[in-house]
């Protein structure tokens, strides 16, 4: 995995993570962008064992919480797939502008692609709670967008876990 001060020290424990574009760049502004992040998610669901808490994706970064036997490989993984999709899907729609920028991004040491889509590192942190704590979800909609939030409540804490726009997985 790419280098950061925060590293998952319990790969089988839950964690909550945000991958984040180089530059920022606001990739995740089409449909079929999240989509591709979705499906991957569902393969790693299906295939790898992984137990998706909730995630939220913004234009540019997204945070999700989850847990799997081999977090680090699914990690990797993840990353690795949804870059090579995402570069494609911005070929295909001749997003030229932001596949610059992603050209541009890319470190010199790295000889085995063209582009950098994600920044290095995931900003993984352990989560010590019980996730079984969550108690609700609420669906409201602003602007004709589903929003989920869910709402955990611990020691007598309530604490917004997460929006997510859409569909979940």
């Amino acid at each position: 995995m790419g280098r950061s001060r925060y590293v998952i020290t319990e790969p089988d424990s839950p964690h909550f993570l945000t991958f984040t574009v180089v530059e920022w760049l606001p990739v995740f502004t089409r449909p079929d962008a999240v989509r591709i992040l979705l499906d991957s998610w569902l393969h790693q669901r299906t295939h790898e064992g992984l137990q998706l808490y909730g995630y939220v994706v913004l234009e540019n970064h997204l945070h999700f919480i989850a847990q799997t036997p081999r977090l680090d490989h699914c990690v990797s993984s993840f990353k690795s797939y949804t870059a090579a999709r995402l570069l494609e899907l911005l070929k295909v729609h001749r997003v030229e502008r932001i596949l610059e920028r992603l050209r541009f991004a890319k470190k010199a040491h790295k000889k085995d692609r063209n582009d950098q889509f994600w920044q290095e590192g995931s900003h993984a942190e352990l989560i010590v709670v019980n996730l079984s704590c969550v108690k609700s979800w609420i669906i409201f909609t602003i602007n004709q967008l589903n929003v989920v939030m869910w709402i955990w409540q611990s020691i007598g804490v309530i604490l917004v876990l997460e929006i997510i726009w859409g569909v979940m997985v």
